[in-house]
């Protein structure tokens, strides 16, 4: 059998790839770091489809004393990729792929990171816990959410920093969000506090450019400072969402003091787009504010 060394992570576009294999050994390490091998891991095979669906279980096996593994002969499908899974307590889970070829033996070493907890809790402004809330947290840079945790009955949470610098983003309702990031590699020592404080009002009105109400549109509020949001409909950073009533009225209860783009978007529309409205932008100052916001057709 010929030996071949892979990197697995890197393997060709399945869709693009067609083949037809009996048999494929996979041998491989299992370490922390590159530095010491790891025992005990549970290494997992599965078939994958050009759609990166799981089929089968080809083979499993777990790590010896020195890290390494073998998983005996696997039979793929005739397309798509190898996905090899490695877990062990402790680290965080590790998934690669391959795309293998008849006869050939390929080495798929893993490297594993351990798993960081950071614990953490959510209140209210004097410190009272916030109960089944949200915390979601991000990577630094994107706007992409990474994962969404829900706070205990004491406000407790705990967040997997295993990958990095986390954007930390508490949300309830009837509070602003609140913000915290997390820098590596300066863990805090004990659980980090996120304090909600209660959020502004604001009651408003939807109506047409000419003079008709707007029932059951969904109205956004979006920090001014981030116009990317309008782009992508990120709804992972709306301040605030609500839907027109029967007589085109609303509120949203969860604002900060600070200046919105107010988005509009009208059910119905085959493409789902932004309207324009006014005011574009309103600044919220007061405990409770009113608005009629005006959609004008494009």
């Amino acid at each position: 059998m010929i030996s071949k060394e892979v990197d697995c992570a890197n393997s060709p576009d399945p869709m693009e790839i067609e083949f037809e294999v009996e048999s494929v050994e996979v041998i491989g390490r299992v370490s922390y770091e590159l530095q010491n091998g790891l025992s005990g891991a549970k290494i997992l095979a599965r078939s994958m489809t050009g759609s990166d669906v799981t089929v089968q279980l080809h083979a499993h096996a777990a790590s010896d004393s020195h890290g390494d593994y073998k998983l005996g002969l696997l039979r793929p499908s005739t397309t798509g990729r190898v996905m090899v899974t490695a877990e062990l307590a402790g680290y965080a889970m590790r998934e690669l792929s391959f795309v293998p070829a008849e006869g050939q033996q390929f080495r798929c070493d893993i490297v594993l990171v351990r798993r960081t907890f950071v614990e953490g809790r959510l209140m209210d402004e004097i410190g009272r816990p916030l109960a089944g809330s949200l915390i979601k947290f991000y990577r630094t840079g994107t706007l992409e959410i990474y994962g969404v945790v829900e706070s205990d009955a004491e406000g407790r949470f705990l967040v997997d920093f295993s990958k990095g610098t986390l954007i930390l983003s508490g949300h309830a309702r009837g509070f602003a969000r609140t913000t915290l990031t997390l820098p590596t590699p300066e863990l805090p020592t004990g659980p980090v506090e996120l304090r909600l404080q209660r959020g502004r009002s604001l009651r408003g009105h939807v109506v047409s450019d000419s003079g008709e109400v707007l029932v059951d549109v969904e109205v956004m509020a979006v920090l001014s400072n981030k116009p990317e949001a309008l782009a992508k409909y990120s709804r992972d950073i709306v301040d605030d969402v609500a839907r027109t009533d029967k007589d085109g009225n609303f509120t949203m209860s969860s604002l900060s003091v600070s200046t919105y783009s107010l988005v509009v978007r009208v059910p119905g529309d085959e493409e789902a787009e932004f309207k324009v409205v006014s005011p574009a932008t309103l600044e919220i100052s007061a405990d409770t504010q009113q608005v009629t916001i005006t959609v004008h057709k494009r």
